[in-house]
């Protein structure tokens, strides 16, 4: 158990890393944004000169005159009573001359407008020099002359209010008010490191965000525990076989994408019944997640077994299919031109191999209708070929796949690795098996191991139920072939794959799906 839980701590924190990995573009931008946004607001504050600022400093004596000039022994000139009490009232006269009341006064005097007694006793400093009644002080002003003025104003005011104010207590000016230049630097930096954090963490907070409120397939475990589907296929990514000229005519190579491919059909072909022709369709939930790929793959690997395939591109749309074969494809070569009368099913059908054949559709305006006059056409063309492979729009957002049930024995559904939101698959699924067609499984496609993205010692094909299923397959394929496809399934010994009701209660539950009774159904 704690094992399990350390792999869970461990799947979660590749997977806030792996979220802000797959959005760095976005964190970076909006780390940019704030660092303009820091640049643009100091170079304003450069340009008002509110950058750079001013130390107004000086000096002034505290004395114990009285309101009417005399001292407290009653005379114009202070006698030692007076000395030795001078220190102990300059707290009392700094606390005075720091209150709004002088402050205010002092400013009003001054004639500064653009600063208040609140910004200005934030500013200033007073302190005592040691144990005399000498006191300092010092505050920053953003013009120099400004600052000299306001400092006389303050000795001016606080010699008129003072003896009013405590009784006994006035000051004199000891060193006139001098004036240094000082650039603000942190008060520039200040907003560039600002901006620029807030854009970071903005950036951060909304990749791990958009996880965690619109999750997707990250863990192949969640297939079975959220959908009750099994697995029967992963196809690893691998950007490289892809990027091959006709991949799929190629079934003899190392690549894992082939691999997945190979092991996926042995499954398949081992599901299937061998004594008639299988008629199957391939959806997904969205469109980029692999459906044509996959049908590619699928189809090329079961004619690679010397089964006869014959491959029917019914994505009317956005017609792919035929570009992973044919250098070009041509109306009179084409379902289009089938479907619409204008050639034969020997002139419409491309024969890619010996075993592979294949009929691509074109995007015309032309539409090709699912209706009899099609599934009539699939259903004769079948009398030749032991399995037809179709690759169709998905169910997610046509519902007018749903009407191939018709025709087809079953469907094979595929999920693309981090596509697509996990509710979205969920509504896709539900479609189908309330449409009543059969649910072969599942090709996770697109798919890979989170720990190999930081781990570089980690296998690129290191996935769990991937692997599995390949050492499964060699054991199949190593014994006598079976077309009895309970034997062939459950020689796949893979616990993580078998089906549980309580789970999908439970991911119904998550997911909040009701009952779909509207005309999708």
């Amino acid at each position: 158990m704690e094992e399990k839980n350390q792999s869970r701590l461990s799947l979660f924190i590749y997977t806030i890393v792996y979220s802000i990995a797959k959005k760095w573009r976005q964190v970076v931008s909006l780390t940019l944004v704030g660092l303009v946004f820091g640049i643009v607001i100091s170079s304003a504050k450069l340009i008002a000169h509110q950058n750079m600022s001013y130390r107004i400093e000086g000096s002034f004596n505290v004395t114990t005159q009285t309101s009417n000039g005399n001292y407290t022994s009653n005379t114009k000139i202070p006698n030692g009573q007076d000395v030795q009490l001078s220190p102990s009232i300059a707290s009392s006269v700094i606390y005075a001359m720091e209150s709004k009341d002088i402050l205010r006064e002092s400013l009003s005097t001054a004639g500064i407008s653009d600063m208040n007694a609140t910004q200005l006793k934030k500013q200033i400093q007073m302190n005592q020099y040691g144990k005399t009644s000498i006191v300092t002080y010092s505050f920053m002003c953003n013009d120099a002359k400004e600052g000299v003025v306001l400092a006389k104003a303050l000795l001016t005011v606080a010699q008129k209010r003072l003896p009013d104010m405590l009784t006994v207590g006035n000051v004199t000016q000891v060193e006139a008010p001098t004036y240094t230049y000082e650039r603000d630097t942190l008060n520039t930096l200040k907003w560039l490191f600002v901006l620029t954090a807030v854009g970071l963490l903005i950036g951060v907070t909304s990749a791990v965000l958009e996880r965690f409120m619109k999750p997707t397939l990250l863990n192949i475990d969640d297939v079975t525990y959220l959908y009750n589907q099994e697995v029967i296929g992963v196809i690893p990514r691998d950007r490289h076989y892809f990027k091959l000229a006709q991949p799929f005519l190629n079934t003899d190579t190392n690549a894992p994408a082939d691999q997945g491919f190979e092991t996926a059909s042995f499954v398949l072909r081992n599901m299937l019944s061998s004594e008639k022709s299988n008629i199957f369709y391939v959806t997904s939930s969205s469109r980029k997640e692999g459906r044509t790929s996959v049908s590619a793959g699928l189809a090329s690997h079961l004619a690679g077994m010397e089964k006869k395939v014959l491959l029917v591109d019914l994505d009317v749309k956005v017609p792919m299919l035929g570009g992973l074969f044919l250098p070009h494809v041509s109306y009179e070569h084409s379902l289009n031109a089938l479907y619409h009368g204008d050639a034969t099913l020997s002139q419409a059908i491309t024969s890619i191999n010996g075993y592979l054949d294949i009929l691509p559709s074109l995007a015309q305006s032309k539409v090709i209708h699912y209706d009899q006059r099609l599934f009539d056409l699939i259903k004769k063309a079948s009398q030749n070929y032991d399995y037809i492979v179709i690759d169709t729009a998905p169910v997610g957002i046509s519902s007018g796949v749903l009407n191939l049930n018709r025709i087809t024995q079953n469907v094979l559904f595929v999920m693309g690795y981090d596509m697509v939101s996990l509710g979205h698959i969920q509504h896709a699924i539900t479609k189908l098996e309330k449409s009543g067609i059969p649910i072969l499984g599942v090709i996770v496609n697109g798919a890979m191991n989170l720990k190999s993205v930081f781990e570089k010692d980690t296998a690129r094909d290191d996935t769990s139920v991937y692997k599995q299923m390949s050492e499964a397959v060699k054991d199949v394929t190593a014994e006598e072939e079976s077309p009895h496809e309970d034997k062939a399934w459950k020689s796949l010994d893979m616990e993580d794959l078998e089906a549980d009701q309580d789970k999908q209660a439970k991911a119904d539950e998550h997911f909040g799906m009701k009952e779909d009774d509207d005309h999708d159904s």
